[in-house]
């Protein structure tokens, strides 16, 4: 792991913490709690089970081009593989 990744986590960790106590809310009401401490129009997330989905697209167009992976690098199709409306 590159030292500037984990620095940027815990940066986003903390955060995403100061949000919710800002808002009322309480960390240990998990990430249902989070997702609707957020305004409706931005409550697509991308969940370990979307990061899965968009791996394996990624690999599978890299097989047809004989490479790793082809990165998705447009937001909205991202989003379109791997998000999930909460």
């Amino acid at each position: 792991m590159i030292a500037s990744t984990l620095s940027d986590a815990h940066e986003t960790a903390d955060s995403l913490l100061a949000d919710l106590t800002a808002t009322g809310s309480s960390s240990k009401a998990g990430f249902e709690g989070f997702a609707k401490s957020l305004p409706s129009s931005q409550q697509t997330f991308v969940t370990k089970e979307g990061l899965g989905r968009i791996d394996a697209l990624e690999r599978t167009r890299g097989r047809v081009l004989g490479i790793e992976r082809v990165k998705i690098c447009d937001w909205a199709e991202l989003l379109a593989v791997g998000g999930q409306r909460i």
